[in-house]
Parts: C-alpha cells; structure tokens; sequence
C-alpha cells in the first residue's frame, strides 16, 4: 500500500437500500466498517462534501435514487429511505499503480456488500433489495451493479402479487448480530467449498424477478444443486425425503406441490387444473388461485430454501466437509433412522 497520505483520499460507497425499516439504535453507528444512515442524512452532511466534485454539480443515479418527489409530481423510479455506507482511504489514481491498489480494495468492498445482501436474506424472510452502488470521492464519481440487482421496475411494480407480498425488511440490533453471524459462516464456506454459490445464487435470482412462475423454477433450481446434486433418477422422492431429514419436519407434501408445479412450468409452461385443486386443499381454502400461489411460494417454499441453505452452511462449515459429502451424512442419517425404527418395530413384534 501507498503510505503517503497525501496520496489518500476519503472516497465513500454508498448502497441504497430498498424496503427496509431499520432501527434508530443502529442509524449512524459503525457496524463491522459499515454504517446506516437515512437518505436525509446523506443529503444534509455527506453530499455537501462533495460539492466541489464536477461529477456531482448536477443531479446524478445516487440522487435519483433517494430524492422525494414534490408533491403532485409522478416518480417514475422507486425511491431509497436508507443507505448503507462504507468510508475508505483511497490512493489517488495518478499512474497504473495507484489505479490498481485502488480498484483492488474497492473490489473487495464490493464483493463484501454483496456478501452482506445474501447473509441479510438467508437470515430472514423480508424483500430487501439494492439496485445500484454508488463510489464517490472529492474528484470522482462511479455507479455500477453487483450482480444480485434487483431491477428498478420490479421494485417498483405495483401488482397484486408484489403489493400482498412485499414485506418489509425490518434490521434491528438483534438482526444485525445475526446477519454479520451468518455472513461470516457463509464467507467461511466459500473457503471450504465455492459450490454452494451455485444453490445461493439462484436463491439471489429469485429476489429478482416478479414471474411467480420463475420464482418457483428458481427456488427449484436451489432445493436441486443443494439435496439431489448428481442423482438422475426419484428426484421428487429423494427431495422430499432428504429435505425432511435434515430439516427435522415433514416437509412431503409441501415440497411433492412444489416439485410438481416446477415439473409442469419446465415442460408445459403452465400450472395444469390438478395443481390449482392440490393448492386449494393445501390451504383448505377457495381463495383466488393467484393469490394461494404468491401465499405458497413466499410463506412456504422461500422460507424452506432459506433453511435448506442456512443447514447446509452449518453443516459444511463444523465438518469441513464438501456439498456432496452432506448430500451422503444425510443419507447415511436417513438410512440409520430406518434401521432404527426397524429393530424397534422387531422387538415389539418379539414382545
């Protein structure tokens, strides 16, 4: 690193945050490097800092994504109430060196936001979204995407479906204890073992599309890479009842729905009439058919992948195992419950 510090420069990456509520006990508090702060409070101290910077003389994307609308004005971009901050001393980038040590750190801040999104939505249910990340400093000024974007029309979009289920993402002290926990046992697998990107990552793209049929093929697509890996054959089967062991609970006919319904999306591109009868005698309800799905897929079958994930990750990170060896503990943990229930059931009969 430059240790002259006249070669530094204060330079700010600033994560809009949508449809999140967070607690005023951890508003403007350094939180593992990272602060959070209202979109009030960026306009009234941090954007005056940057009053000097030609980049930043008119309104650019980070304004855009934060400022409200007067009233009677139409806003035709969802707006930002909070932001998470991360402030970092950067080389000016005055010839290939300085340019590099400063892409560098700023690329590893960026991979730890992301980082910090997927643990924030494997830790609970709540439709936290970012679009864009913004990187400013006195002389410059950057707007990019992740790659875990959630795209500004979605967030935006005001159907049925996205209006019922757009809960809040709340963080409070206890969440943020737990989101931080949970990112570094994530961070931690990855060292281990990178293919548990594959089952998050589609876990992320659901977060991203508003297609209630996608959701579930992407959800699918997650529960697959996790429990059935290389199996070719019985999947449903070995879903259900790989799922139910290593969650502890009868998951068998939730997930036999499910898996049916993304059968019938793949190669029919539709959810036949048995399915619509399955979903009202699953929730013993003559509710709109729309609505039991979006209930289905968001109460359900999300929150089930959620901890599919989190068990996972548990369980590679205490046995320093691979995917597959888990896929194998589970089976081996399936098969010796059986005998179990086996030997008993010969000794009652003996009985």
């Amino acid at each position: 690193m430059i240790k002259d510090n006249a070669t530094m420069v204060d330079t700010y990456i600033l994560v809009p945050l949508y449809n999140v509520s967070i607690s005023a006990k951890i508003l403007n508090k350094t939180i593992h490097g990272y602060k959070f702060i209202t979109s009030e409070c960026y306009f009234n101290e941090l954007r005056p800092l940057f009053s000097q910077n030609f980049y930043m003389r008119k309104n650019v994307a980070i304004d855009e994504d934060l400022l409200q609308v007067q009233l009677g004005a139409v806003s035709s971009r969802p707006k930002a109430s909070y932001l998470l901050v991360k402030k970092l001393k950067l080389p000016k980038s005055v010839d290939g060196k300085t340019y590099k040590i400063k892409e560098e750190e700023l690329e590893k801040v960026y991979h730890d936001i992301v980082d910090f999104i997927i643990a924030c939505r494997l830790e609970k249910t709540g439709d936290i979204h970012i679009n864009t990340v913004h990187t400013i400093s006195s002389s410059s000024y950057t707007a990019l995407t992740l790659g875990i974007q959630t795209p500004t029309d979605y967030i935006w979009k005001t159907s049925d479906y996205y209006l019922r289920h757009k809960n809040l993402y709340e963080i409070n002290e206890k969440d943020i204890k737990n989101i931080f926990k949970i990112k570094k046992q994530y961070t931690g697998v990855l060292k281990i073992n990178e293919e548990i990107m594959f089952p998050i990552k589609y876990f992320m793209q659901y977060y991203s599309t508003s297609d209630i049929f996608d959701k579930i093929v992407k959800l699918a697509i997650s529960w697959e890479s996790c429990i059935l890996k290389d199996d070719k054959t019985e999947l449903g089967f070995r879903l259900m009842i790989r799922t139910s062991a290593l969650l502890k609970k009868d998951l068998s006919e939730c997930l036999k729905l499910a898996y049916d319904m993304r059968s019938s999306i793949v190669h029919n591109g539709i959810l036949e009439d048995k399915h619509e009868k399955k979903l009202r005698k699953y929730f013993s309800s003559n509710e709109d058919t729309e609505v039991l799905l979006g209930t289905f897929v968001k109460e359900y079958l999300e929150e089930v992948t959620r901890q599919i994930l989190k068990k996972i990750i548990l369980k590679i990170n205490k046995n320093k195992i691979r995917l597959k060896d888990v896929v194998t503990q589970i089976d081996q943990e399936i098969f010796e419950s059986f005998s179990k229930k086996g030997s008993k059931q010969q000794q009652n009969k003996q009985n």
